[in-house]
């Protein structure tokens, strides 16, 4: 593992001109997360729900009027009581989705909340989003339930998911090796359709679990031009 792992540096550091000791603490210096993750988002708000698409009011064409659409509270996930008696929430929505679907809406401000632009789920991100508050806030543990999600076909889990292992400590994605699945990174080191940062991001995670069967395969990306 420490050789496949040296391998993984040199292709780091061959493709990016960086040093291998450009960053301490985070994962490593060429896995920077994307963005907030949904865990953060729902930390930093005092309301997160999931509502279905009610209905959308009917703006005059060229109209610059500013409407709200009405949503209807299916499942709180945080603010139980700021949403005690509000089963309907209104805010901006310039989508075209039909009435029924899914969204994640966030708010802030206790006494009067302002909603955010509410983003489309599907069933399987629903199921996701709930589970997110019952996670451990830090460990292997936690990370266990995202590499279930990595490369997931519903992109905004393969993100969220890679985002939090972006963000990890390299001493807690190490102390996953036990529950990794290495033929699975393999198979997405190999994928040229990966996209780059989470190719990196896989790179790092066989440095943790590959072994000399992997050594060929990483020499001859890194002779390759």
């Amino acid at each position: 593992p420490m050789l496949v792992a040296a391998i993984v540096t040199a292709l780091f550091v061959s493709a990016s001109g960086r040093s291998a000791n450009a960053c301490a603490g985070s994962l490593c210096p060429f896995c920077s997360a994307q963005s907030q993750t949904l865990s953060e988002e729902i930390t930093a708000m005092d309301a997160a729900v999931i509502a279905v698409l009610e209905s959308v009011p009917t703006v005059k064409p060229g109209s610059d009027e500013v409407v709200k659409a009405k949503f209807k509270v299916v499942e709180v996930i945080k603010g139980e009581k700021l949403l005690a008696k509000k089963p309907v929430i209104e805010t901006v929505y310039f989508g075209d989705s039909k009435s029924g679907k899914k969204f994640f809406v966030t708010g802030v401000g206790p006494e009067n909340i302002q909603w955010s632009t509410p983003l489309p789920l599907s069933d399987k991100a629903h199921k996701y989003l709930t589970q997110l508050t019952k996670l451990p806030k830090a460990g292997s543990e936690r990370l266990e339930f995202f590499q279930t999600y990595l490369e997931d076909a519903d992109e905004l889990l393969a993100r969220d998911a890679y985002d939090e292992f972006a963000k990890a400590p390299y001493d807690v994605v190490q102390a996953l090796k036990p529950k990794m699945n290495h033929e699975q990174i393999v198979g997405w080191v190999k994928d040229t359709n990966v996209v780059t940062s989470r190719r990196r991001l896989y790179l790092t995670l066989l440095g943790i679990c590959g072994g000399k069967n992997d050594i060929s395969m990483l020499e001859t990306m890194l002779q390759s031009e």
